[in-house]
Protein backbone atom coordinates (compact mmCIF):
# COMPACT_ATOMS: atom_id res chain seq x y z
CA UNK A 1 0.00 0.00 0.00
CA UNK A 2 1.27 3.55 -0.60
CA UNK A 3 2.62 5.09 2.59
CA UNK A 4 -0.18 6.27 4.88
CA UNK A 5 -3.10 4.77 2.92
CA UNK A 6 -5.84 3.07 4.97
CA UNK A 7 -5.56 -0.64 5.77
CA UNK A 8 -7.36 -2.99 3.37
CA UNK A 9 -9.56 -4.36 6.17
CA UNK A 10 -10.29 -4.61 9.91
CA UNK A 11 -7.20 -4.14 12.12
CA UNK A 12 -8.78 -4.72 15.54
CA UNK A 13 -7.38 -8.27 15.97
CA UNK A 14 -4.21 -8.86 13.89
CA UNK A 15 -2.99 -11.61 16.28
CA UNK A 16 -4.87 -14.15 18.38
CA UNK A 17 -3.15 -16.18 21.10
CA UNK A 18 -4.61 -19.68 21.32
CA UNK A 19 -3.37 -19.81 24.91
CA UNK A 20 -6.39 -17.67 25.75
CA UNK A 21 -8.73 -20.44 24.61
CA UNK A 22 -10.23 -22.84 27.19
CA UNK A 23 -8.99 -26.41 27.42
CA UNK A 24 -10.78 -29.10 25.43
CA UNK A 25 -10.92 -32.88 25.63
CA UNK A 26 -11.48 -35.69 23.14
CA UNK A 27 -12.11 -39.34 23.98
CA UNK A 28 -12.43 -42.51 21.94
CA UNK A 29 -13.38 -46.09 22.73
CA UNK A 30 -11.94 -49.42 21.63
CA UNK A 31 -15.07 -51.56 21.54
CA UNK A 32 -15.47 -55.31 21.10
CA UNK A 33 -16.25 -56.34 17.48
CA UNK A 34 -15.61 -52.75 16.32
CA UNK A 35 -12.11 -51.71 17.34
CA UNK A 36 -11.11 -48.08 17.75
CA UNK A 37 -14.05 -45.74 17.20
CA UNK A 38 -13.84 -42.10 16.09
CA UNK A 39 -12.90 -39.52 18.75
CA UNK A 40 -15.71 -37.44 20.26
CA UNK A 41 -15.62 -34.12 22.05
CA UNK A 42 -16.14 -33.51 25.75
CA UNK A 43 -19.58 -34.52 27.00
CA UNK A 44 -20.40 -36.71 23.99
CA UNK A 45 -20.83 -40.48 24.25
CA UNK A 46 -17.72 -42.57 23.52
CA UNK A 47 -18.59 -46.21 22.91
CA UNK A 48 -21.99 -47.78 22.33
CA UNK A 49 -25.23 -48.32 24.22
CA UNK A 50 -28.01 -50.81 23.60
CA UNK A 51 -25.80 -53.17 21.61
CA UNK A 52 -24.21 -55.26 24.38
CA UNK A 53 -20.67 -54.50 23.19
CA UNK A 54 -18.02 -54.25 25.94
CA UNK A 55 -15.49 -51.44 25.87
CA UNK A 56 -11.94 -52.84 25.99
CA UNK A 57 -9.84 -49.66 26.09
CA UNK A 58 -10.29 -45.90 26.42
CA UNK A 59 -8.17 -43.00 25.16
CA UNK A 60 -8.46 -39.38 26.32
CA UNK A 61 -6.49 -36.41 25.00
CA UNK A 62 -6.26 -32.88 26.41
CA UNK A 63 -6.00 -29.85 24.12
CA UNK A 64 -4.85 -26.65 25.79
CA UNK A 65 -2.37 -24.66 23.72
CA UNK A 66 0.46 -23.04 25.64
CA UNK A 67 -0.38 -24.68 28.98
CA UNK A 68 1.01 -27.68 30.86
CA UNK A 69 -0.92 -30.74 31.90
CA UNK A 70 -2.19 -34.06 30.66
CA UNK A 71 -4.82 -36.70 31.31
CA UNK A 72 -3.99 -39.92 33.17
CA UNK A 73 -6.22 -42.98 33.20
CA UNK A 74 -6.38 -46.22 35.17
CA UNK A 75 -8.59 -49.14 34.19
CA UNK A 76 -10.05 -52.12 36.01
CA UNK A 77 -9.81 -54.95 33.46
CA UNK A 78 -11.50 -58.36 33.58
CA UNK A 79 -9.15 -61.13 34.79
CA UNK A 80 -6.49 -58.49 35.55
CA UNK A 81 -7.84 -56.01 38.10
CA UNK A 82 -6.62 -52.46 38.45
CA UNK A 83 -3.87 -51.38 36.08
CA UNK A 84 -1.24 -48.78 36.86
CA UNK A 85 -1.90 -45.12 36.01
CA UNK A 86 -0.78 -44.19 32.49
CA UNK A 87 -1.00 -41.09 30.34
CA UNK A 88 -3.70 -41.01 27.70
CA UNK A 89 -4.95 -44.60 27.71
CA UNK A 90 -6.22 -47.49 29.84
CA UNK A 91 -7.49 -51.00 29.17
CA UNK A 92 -6.21 -53.54 26.64
CA UNK A 93 -6.59 -54.36 22.95
CA UNK A 94 -6.42 -57.69 21.17
CA UNK A 95 -7.09 -59.69 24.35
CA UNK A 96 -10.92 -59.69 24.50
CA UNK A 97 -10.80 -58.39 28.08
CA UNK A 98 -13.58 -56.03 29.09
CA UNK A 99 -12.96 -52.68 30.76
CA UNK A 100 -15.06 -52.70 33.94
CA UNK A 101 -14.15 -49.42 35.66
CA UNK A 102 -12.05 -46.33 35.02
CA UNK A 103 -10.35 -43.59 36.99
CA UNK A 104 -9.40 -40.35 35.22
CA UNK A 105 -7.39 -37.41 36.54
CA UNK A 106 -5.61 -34.27 35.31
CA UNK A 107 -2.00 -33.28 35.93
CA UNK A 108 -0.01 -30.05 35.90
CA UNK A 109 -1.64 -26.67 35.24
CA UNK A 110 -4.77 -28.39 33.94
CA UNK A 111 -5.40 -29.94 37.36
CA UNK A 112 -5.17 -26.48 38.95
CA UNK A 113 -7.65 -24.89 36.53
CA UNK A 114 -10.15 -27.67 35.82
CA UNK A 115 -12.05 -30.58 37.34
CA UNK A 116 -12.57 -33.60 35.11
CA UNK A 117 -15.96 -35.33 35.39
CA UNK A 118 -16.89 -38.66 33.82
CA UNK A 119 -19.60 -41.30 33.99
CA UNK A 120 -19.90 -44.89 32.76
CA UNK A 121 -22.66 -46.86 31.05
CA UNK A 122 -22.41 -50.37 32.54
CA UNK A 123 -23.85 -53.54 31.00
CA UNK A 124 -27.09 -54.61 32.64
CA UNK A 125 -27.23 -51.42 34.73
CA UNK A 126 -27.14 -48.41 32.41
CA UNK A 127 -25.71 -44.98 33.13
CA UNK A 128 -24.15 -44.46 36.55
CA UNK A 129 -23.66 -40.99 38.04
CA UNK A 130 -20.74 -38.60 37.56
CA UNK A 131 -17.33 -39.23 39.18
CA UNK A 132 -14.60 -36.61 39.48
CA UNK A 133 -10.80 -36.23 39.61
CA UNK A 134 -9.61 -39.83 39.97
CA UNK A 135 -12.61 -41.44 41.63
CA UNK A 136 -13.67 -44.83 40.25
CA UNK A 137 -16.55 -45.03 37.77
CA UNK A 138 -18.08 -48.34 36.72
CA UNK A 139 -17.93 -51.61 38.64
CA UNK A 140 -15.48 -54.21 39.95
CA UNK A 141 -16.03 -57.81 40.95
CA UNK A 142 -19.43 -57.93 39.21
CA UNK A 143 -18.44 -59.25 35.78
CA UNK A 144 -20.01 -56.23 34.07
CA UNK A 145 -18.38 -54.27 31.26
CA UNK A 146 -18.34 -50.55 30.61
CA UNK A 147 -20.05 -50.01 27.25
CA UNK A 148 -19.77 -46.22 26.99
CA UNK A 149 -18.43 -43.19 28.84
CA UNK A 150 -18.93 -39.42 28.86
CA UNK A 151 -16.10 -37.09 29.93
CA UNK A 152 -16.26 -33.32 30.45
CA UNK A 153 -14.06 -30.52 31.79
CA UNK A 154 -15.50 -28.04 34.31
CA UNK A 155 -13.69 -25.00 35.66
CA UNK A 156 -12.22 -25.69 39.08
CA UNK A 157 -14.91 -25.81 41.75
CA UNK A 158 -17.77 -25.62 39.26
CA UNK A 159 -20.97 -27.60 39.58
CA UNK A 160 -21.09 -31.27 38.62
CA UNK A 161 -22.73 -32.05 35.25
CA UNK A 162 -25.31 -34.15 37.09
CA UNK A 163 -25.85 -36.37 40.11
CA UNK A 164 -22.73 -37.81 41.73
CA UNK A 165 -24.45 -40.20 44.16
CA UNK A 166 -23.90 -43.60 42.54
CA UNK A 167 -20.69 -43.70 40.50
CA UNK A 168 -19.14 -47.08 41.31
CA UNK A 169 -20.34 -50.57 42.26
CA UNK A 170 -17.58 -52.73 43.71
CA UNK A 171 -16.47 -55.35 46.18
CA UNK A 172 -13.84 -54.98 48.91
CA UNK A 173 -10.24 -55.33 47.85
CA UNK A 174 -9.20 -58.91 47.17
CA UNK A 175 -5.82 -60.62 47.12
CA UNK A 176 -5.00 -63.30 44.54
CA UNK A 177 -2.30 -65.92 45.13
CA UNK A 178 -1.07 -68.58 42.72
CA UNK A 179 1.89 -70.92 42.62
CA UNK A 180 3.77 -73.65 40.81
CA UNK A 181 5.37 -76.80 42.14
CA UNK A 182 8.98 -77.99 42.08
CA UNK A 183 7.89 -80.27 39.24
CA UNK A 184 6.80 -77.20 37.23
CA UNK A 185 3.12 -78.05 37.56
CA UNK A 186 0.75 -75.12 38.21
CA UNK A 187 -1.10 -75.32 41.51
CA UNK A 188 -3.98 -73.03 40.58
CA UNK A 189 -4.97 -69.76 42.19
CA UNK A 190 -7.26 -68.40 44.88
CA UNK A 191 -8.77 -64.93 45.30
CA UNK A 192 -10.66 -63.07 48.03
CA UNK A 193 -10.02 -61.12 51.19
CA UNK A 194 -8.62 -64.48 52.29
CA UNK A 195 -6.84 -66.58 49.66
CA UNK A 196 -5.36 -70.08 50.08
CA UNK A 197 -3.40 -72.45 47.88
CA UNK A 198 -2.07 -75.89 48.80
CA UNK A 199 -1.93 -77.35 52.29
CA UNK A 200 -1.32 -80.74 53.84
CA UNK A 201 -0.25 -83.30 51.24
CA UNK A 202 0.14 -80.77 48.44
CA UNK A 203 3.23 -80.57 46.24
CA UNK A 204 6.21 -78.45 47.27
CA UNK A 205 6.05 -74.86 46.01
CA UNK A 206 8.83 -73.50 43.80
CA UNK A 207 7.29 -70.13 42.85
CA UNK A 208 4.45 -67.84 43.88
CA UNK A 209 2.69 -64.79 42.42
CA UNK A 210 0.38 -62.33 44.19
CA UNK A 211 -1.75 -59.36 43.19
CA UNK A 212 -4.41 -57.16 44.76
CA UNK A 213 -7.52 -56.04 42.90
CA UNK A 214 -10.56 -54.28 44.23
CA UNK A 215 -12.14 -50.88 44.48
CA UNK A 216 -9.97 -47.81 44.03
CA UNK A 217 -6.94 -48.24 46.26
CA UNK A 218 -3.65 -47.28 44.67
CA UNK A 219 -0.53 -49.18 45.69
CA UNK A 220 1.28 -52.46 45.20
CA UNK A 221 1.92 -55.79 46.84
CA UNK A 222 5.56 -56.92 47.02
CA UNK A 223 6.86 -60.34 48.05
CA UNK A 224 10.01 -62.45 48.14
CA UNK A 225 10.87 -66.13 48.71
CA UNK A 226 13.78 -67.94 50.33
CA UNK A 227 15.22 -71.32 49.34
CA UNK A 228 17.89 -73.47 50.97
CA UNK A 229 20.50 -72.91 48.25
CA UNK A 230 20.46 -69.18 47.47
CA UNK A 231 18.72 -67.61 50.48
CA UNK A 232 16.32 -64.71 49.99
CA UNK A 233 15.62 -63.76 46.39
CA UNK A 234 14.82 -60.31 45.02
CA UNK A 235 11.45 -58.80 45.80
CA UNK A 236 8.87 -58.79 42.99
CA UNK A 237 5.42 -57.19 42.84
CA UNK A 238 1.93 -57.20 41.36
CA UNK A 239 1.67 -60.58 39.66
CA UNK A 240 5.34 -61.25 38.92
CA UNK A 241 6.70 -64.68 39.82
CA UNK A 242 8.95 -64.94 42.89
CA UNK A 243 10.95 -68.11 42.30
CA UNK A 244 13.33 -70.38 44.15
CA UNK A 245 16.36 -71.51 42.17
CA UNK A 246 15.72 -74.23 39.59
CA UNK A 247 13.97 -77.20 41.16
CA UNK A 248 14.30 -76.01 44.74
CA UNK A 249 11.34 -75.70 47.11
CA UNK A 250 10.47 -72.42 48.80
CA UNK A 251 11.48 -72.37 52.47
CA UNK A 252 10.00 -69.04 53.59
CA UNK A 253 8.14 -65.99 52.27
CA UNK A 254 7.54 -62.36 53.17
CA UNK A 255 4.97 -59.88 51.82
CA UNK A 256 4.27 -56.15 52.14
CA UNK A 257 1.92 -53.47 50.79
CA UNK A 258 2.62 -49.93 49.60
CA UNK A 259 0.68 -46.77 48.78
CA UNK A 260 -2.96 -46.42 49.77
CA UNK A 261 -3.25 -50.20 50.14
CA UNK A 262 -0.73 -50.05 52.99
CA UNK A 263 -2.64 -47.17 54.57
CA UNK A 264 -5.90 -49.14 54.50
CA UNK A 265 -4.75 -52.70 55.17
CA UNK A 266 -2.31 -54.99 56.92
CA UNK A 267 -1.41 -58.13 54.98
CA UNK A 268 -1.25 -61.27 57.15
CA UNK A 269 0.07 -64.63 55.98
CA UNK A 270 1.06 -68.09 57.19
CA UNK A 271 2.49 -71.14 55.44
CA UNK A 272 2.17 -74.91 55.54
CA UNK A 273 5.60 -76.55 55.86
CA UNK A 274 5.88 -80.19 54.77
CA UNK A 275 7.70 -81.11 57.99
CA UNK A 276 6.06 -78.77 60.51
CA UNK A 277 2.48 -78.11 59.37
CA UNK A 278 0.91 -74.63 59.57
CA UNK A 279 3.09 -71.92 61.06
CA UNK A 280 1.76 -68.95 63.01
CA UNK A 281 0.58 -65.77 61.28
CA UNK A 282 2.86 -62.82 60.57
CA UNK A 283 2.41 -59.58 58.62
CA UNK A 284 3.84 -56.64 56.67
CA UNK A 285 7.25 -57.82 55.50
CA UNK A 286 8.15 -60.27 58.28
CA UNK A 287 9.57 -63.69 57.38
CA UNK A 288 7.29 -66.72 57.56
CA UNK A 289 8.40 -70.33 57.10
CA UNK A 290 11.19 -72.64 58.18
CA UNK A 291 14.91 -71.99 57.92
CA UNK A 292 16.92 -75.20 57.76
CA UNK A 293 15.90 -78.85 57.47
CA UNK A 294 14.86 -80.69 54.33
CA UNK A 295 11.21 -79.61 54.36
CA UNK A 296 9.59 -77.03 52.09
CA UNK A 297 6.41 -75.02 51.76
CA UNK A 298 3.36 -76.66 50.25
CA UNK A 299 0.62 -74.20 51.29
CA UNK A 300 0.00 -70.47 51.80
CA UNK A 301 -2.80 -68.48 53.49
CA UNK A 302 -3.03 -64.73 52.79
CA UNK A 303 -5.53 -62.32 54.36
CA UNK A 304 -6.16 -58.57 53.95
CA UNK A 305 -7.16 -57.11 57.33
CA UNK A 306 -8.27 -53.54 58.03
CA UNK A 307 -5.38 -51.40 59.25
CA UNK A 308 -4.57 -52.04 62.90
CA UNK A 309 -7.06 -54.86 63.39
CA UNK A 310 -6.05 -58.07 65.12
CA UNK A 311 -4.35 -61.01 63.40
CA UNK A 312 -6.46 -63.82 61.86
CA UNK A 313 -5.02 -66.33 64.35
CA UNK A 314 -2.07 -67.26 66.53
CA UNK A 315 1.23 -65.56 65.72
CA UNK A 316 3.38 -68.16 67.53
CA UNK A 317 6.18 -69.81 65.51
CA UNK A 318 5.64 -67.83 62.30
CA UNK A 319 9.30 -68.29 61.43
CA UNK A 320 11.09 -71.42 62.65
CA UNK A 321 14.87 -71.76 62.60
CA UNK A 322 15.75 -75.46 62.55
CA UNK A 323 18.70 -76.42 64.74
CA UNK A 324 21.48 -78.96 64.19
CA UNK A 325 24.33 -79.45 61.76
CA UNK A 326 24.01 -81.51 58.62
CA UNK A 327 23.59 -81.57 54.86
CA UNK A 328 20.60 -81.10 52.58
CA UNK A 329 20.68 -82.87 49.21
CA UNK A 330 18.26 -82.75 46.28
CA UNK A 331 18.32 -84.91 43.15
CA UNK A 332 17.01 -84.50 39.61
CA UNK A 333 16.19 -87.95 38.23
CA UNK A 334 15.39 -89.14 34.71
CA UNK A 335 11.62 -89.39 34.07
CA UNK A 336 10.87 -87.95 37.53
CA UNK A 337 12.42 -84.47 37.55
CA UNK A 338 13.38 -82.76 40.78
CA UNK A 339 12.63 -84.83 43.87
CA UNK A 340 12.01 -83.45 47.36
CA UNK A 341 15.17 -82.57 49.32
CA UNK A 342 16.49 -85.11 51.83
CA UNK A 343 18.37 -84.66 55.09
CA UNK A 344 21.74 -85.70 56.45
CA UNK A 345 22.65 -89.27 55.43
CA UNK A 346 19.48 -89.91 53.42
CA UNK A 347 19.43 -91.05 49.79
CA UNK A 348 19.18 -88.36 47.10
CA UNK A 349 17.74 -90.03 44.00
CA UNK A 350 15.94 -93.32 43.42
CA UNK A 351 17.05 -96.95 43.60
CA UNK A 352 15.57 -100.02 41.97
CA UNK A 353 13.82 -98.03 39.23
CA UNK A 354 16.58 -97.85 36.56
CA UNK A 355 16.44 -94.06 36.54
CA UNK A 356 19.69 -92.16 36.29
CA UNK A 357 20.71 -89.28 38.52
CA UNK A 358 21.06 -86.18 36.28
CA UNK A 359 21.59 -83.22 38.64
CA UNK A 360 22.40 -82.69 42.31
CA UNK A 361 22.27 -79.89 44.90
CA UNK A 362 24.14 -80.22 48.21
CA UNK A 363 24.08 -77.53 50.92
CA UNK A 364 25.04 -77.24 54.57
CA UNK A 365 22.82 -76.59 57.55
CA UNK A 366 23.83 -75.05 60.86
CA UNK A 367 27.43 -74.27 59.91
CA UNK A 368 29.07 -71.33 58.15
CA UNK A 369 30.49 -73.31 55.24
CA UNK A 370 29.50 -74.65 51.86
CA UNK A 371 29.91 -77.91 49.96
CA UNK A 372 31.43 -77.96 46.49
CA UNK A 373 30.31 -80.68 44.09
CA UNK A 374 31.73 -81.80 40.77
CA UNK A 375 29.96 -84.31 38.54
CA UNK A 376 31.25 -86.58 35.79
CA UNK A 377 28.47 -86.48 33.18
CA UNK A 378 27.93 -88.78 30.21
CA UNK A 379 29.23 -87.24 26.94
CA UNK A 380 30.68 -84.30 28.90
CA UNK A 381 33.13 -85.62 31.47
CA UNK A 382 34.08 -83.84 34.66
CA UNK A 383 32.38 -80.48 35.22
CA UNK A 384 33.82 -77.62 37.33
CA UNK A 385 33.00 -77.58 41.03
CA UNK A 386 29.78 -75.74 41.99
CA UNK A 387 28.10 -74.81 45.25
CA UNK A 388 25.17 -72.83 46.64
CA UNK A 389 22.56 -71.96 44.04
CA UNK A 390 24.30 -73.97 41.28
CA UNK A 391 23.67 -77.67 40.79
CA UNK A 392 26.11 -80.30 39.55
CA UNK A 393 25.10 -82.19 36.41
CA UNK A 394 22.57 -81.15 33.76
CA UNK A 395 18.80 -80.75 33.41
CA UNK A 396 16.79 -81.35 30.23
CA UNK A 397 19.60 -83.07 28.32
CA UNK A 398 18.99 -86.70 29.26
CA UNK A 399 22.59 -87.12 30.43
CA UNK A 400 23.40 -89.30 33.45
CA UNK A 401 25.79 -88.40 36.23
CA UNK A 402 28.38 -91.22 36.30
CA UNK A 403 30.52 -90.09 39.24
CA UNK A 404 30.68 -87.32 41.85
Amino acid sequence: MPKGDPAPGDTTCPFKSRSDEPASITVRSHTSNIGWMSPVGGGSVAGTTGRGLPMEALEAQLGWYGHSGSIELRGHVSNVGWQQWSEGRCGTTGKSQRLEAVQIRLTGEAAEKYDIWYCAHVSGIGWLDWACNGAAAGSAGKGRAIEAVKVILVEKGGAAPGSSDKVFIGDPDAVTVSGSAVSGEGLGSSSGQKATIGGKGAKLLSSIALSVAGQTDDGSISYAVMDAYSGWGASVSDGGAAKAVSGAPIKAIKMSLSGQLAANYDIWYRVYDSGNGWTGWTSNGQACGVSGGSSGLCGIDVVLVGKGQSSPGSTANAFIEASGIGLISQAHVASAGWLAPVGNGETAGQTGMSRSLQALYVSTQGIDASVEVSAHVANIGWQPYVSGASYAGTVGKGLAIQAV
